[in-house]
């Protein structure tokens, strides 16, 4: 236990400024505040999560994430994810579980690494490793999700997800800028893979039929978007939502869409 003196009117101590006496920063450790009566009311107590605990935590979560996505429990598998932790070794731990799911089959595991990797911002920040516009950041993130979606696969192990997944979105990006080069910019954000797919589900009766059994969060934003041509914003305004949260799911709708296509070519 490690004793911390605050002021007597602090009741509250805020973890990225913790430090041992001996001036070692404790990260992900788990806080026990008490006020100690009478004389010694400013002492509160840090009891610091060893490494240890810490890595059972984060291999529990590992494990339950692995146990929803193999017992086909959706409902599950997405409440584990949501708890995402913050340790980054842990994290990527539970993409590559994902990521080996996804490969062998599994749409539900590739369902929630598209979500993950969205929400994680992981492509995005291969994205903008090469470029520094965001407009053009935002366009090539989706591209990434699609190619991911149609590459995964390919994807082994032999190097880690997030390796992986950065050279998929160096080269989309990349892509990028050839085409900016020699044409003009493609309108409203549709690029590349997703480009591609988007004219597939506008002008292909299959592949509307496809977009039917969409998870029911992706399915109106693709709807709107990619078969009655909407832009992003009146997409938005239609399903009531910000056009960030349109522009995720049309993303991640595109990307599960381009693996049943690239499936079903098998």
């Amino acid at each position: 236990m490690v004793a911390l003196s605050l002021p007597r009117t602090s009741g509250t101590a805020r973890a990225a400024a913790l430090t041992t006496p001996d001036g070692r920063l404790i990260a992900g450790g788990r806080l026990e505040l008490w006020r100690e009566p009478g004389p010694a009311a400013g002492v509160v107590g840090l009891d610091p999560m060893s490494d240890d605990r810490s890595r059972t935590v984060g291999d529990g979560w590992v494990e339950r994430l692995a146990a929803a996505v193999d017992a086909g429990d959706a409902t599950l598998a997405r409440r584990v994810a949501g708890g995402v932790p913050a340790d980054r070794e842990v994290r990527d731990r539970g993409l590559e579980i994902l990521a080996h799911r996804a490969a062998a089959g599994s749409t539900a595991a590739l369902e929630l690494l598209a979500e993950l990797v969205d929400e994680i911002g992981l492509a995005r920040a291969g994205v903008r490793q090469v470029l520094v516009d965001e407009s053009a950041v935002d366009d090539v993130t989706q591209d990434t999700l699609v190619s991911m979606a149609i590459s995964i696969r390919s994807f082994t192990g032999e190097a880690g997800f997030v390796t992986w997944l950065f050279t998929i979105a160096h080269r989309r990006a990349v892509d990028h800028l050839r085409r900016q080069r020699a044409t003009e910019p493609l309108a409203d954000g549709d690029v590349g893979d997703a480009l591609r797919i988007s004219s597939l589900i506008s002008t292909r009766e299959a592949v509307q039929q496809l977009v039917r059994s969409l998870p029911e969060r992706y399915r109106p934003a693709i709807e709107l978007r990619d078969i009655e041509r909407l832009s992003y914003a009146d997409t938005a305004e239609r399903l009531g939502l910000n056009v960030n949260t349109v522009k995720s799911h049309v993303a991640r709708g595109r990307a599960l869409l381009a693996a049943m296509l690239d499936g079903a070519e098998r």
